[in-house]
């Protein structure tokens, strides 16, 4: 057990060599020394790695490009769905309203339908929408290309549910830009 009051000597056998330290003290010195060094310069990489990342991925270009195709496509259809939920669903009296959301951070789309039109139709039908919106965005003409798919998906509604005399709009047909 330690004694604060005790000398060095009578911790430590005498040294081997007249004015040296003794063998014990000195490589438990070193020993401590060079660990603590050893942790201070792990501490300062590591820090220095964890700014870099930081300061990388706090740039929205380089975070998409680093984020996994699956983790955007159900951002995308979370955020649609959620959007379909506030602004279209049940608000029209025979469930027939559609939601176009294009989402250009990620480069993602989705078409949500209503209840009554995904009874009648097939996830497929949208295929010609969506690629119309894809080939237009990819071109850099986001705009004709949601005018291309509001078209299509004009036509796929026509096919299913056509225009009677009784139809009015219900739904405000504006582009909604978050």
């Amino acid at each position: 057990m330690y004694d604060p009051r005790s000398t060095y000597a009578d911790r430590t056998a005498a040294p081997p060599f007249p004015g040296t330290l003794p063998v014990p003290y000195v490589r438990a010195s070193l020993g401590a020394r060079t660990v603590a060094y050893g942790l201070d310069i792990l501490f300062i990489f590591g820090f220095t790695a964890f700014l870099l990342t930081r300061g990388l991925l706090s740039v929205p270009a380089i975070r998409m490009r680093l984020t996994p195709r699956s983790v955007k496509a159900g951002r995308v259809r979370r955020r649609a769905l959620a959007l379909f939920a506030v602004s279209t669903e049940k608000r029209t009296a025979d469930h027939v309203g559609v939601l176009l959301y294009l989402s250009l951070a990620e480069h993602q789309a989705e078409i949500i339908a209503d209840r009554a039109i995904h009874e009648r139709t097939t996830p497929a039908c949208w295929g010609e929408a969506m690629a119309a919106l894809v080939d237009a965005v990819r071109d850099g003409r986001p705009a004709d290309g949601m005018a291309d798919a509001i078209a299509r998906i004009g036509d796929v509604l026509a096919l299913h549910f056509p225009k009677t005399s009784t139809d009015r709009n219900e739904l405000p047909d504006r582009l909604i830009e978050l």
